[in-house]
């Protein structure tokens, strides 16, 4: 349930927070966090937030980059096994379905969010 899911995020950063030492709390998320961001907002409604947001070709050009651990360990393709709704309605839609590339996987991926 969603109030399920809203609690469990409240007590893992609950538990990752615990410090004597550290006053304030800071968290990167990745940008699949972006489709769950409702259950971060009702779990933490004072909390201040910031969304940046990062032009999608860099942020594809990046995980796909060698250098930087990209291929078939980028992020954008972590969901091939069991791809979203959205993302294969976004490659069917334009053709690529089936055996994709990673360029085409990741854009959809990047579409989805």
């Amino acid at each position: 349930s969603v109030e399920r899911q809203i609690q469990l995020f409240r007590d893992v950063i609950m538990l990752m927070g615990r410090s004597p030492i550290h006053k304030r709390l800071f968290f990167k998320l990745q940008s699949i966090t972006c489709t769950k961001m409702e259950i971060a907002l009702q779990a933490f409604p004072e909390t201040s937030w910031v969304f940046l947001y990062r032009n999608p070709v860099q942020t594809m050009m990046s995980h796909l980059d060698p250098l930087k651990g990209g291929g078939n360990a980028a992020p954008c393709l972590r969901s091939k096994r069991s791809p979203p709704a959205e993302v294969t309605t976004t490659l069917n839609e334009y053709g690529v379905a089936g055996k994709s590339p990673n360029e085409a996987w990741c854009a959809a991926h990047l579409n989805m969010l």
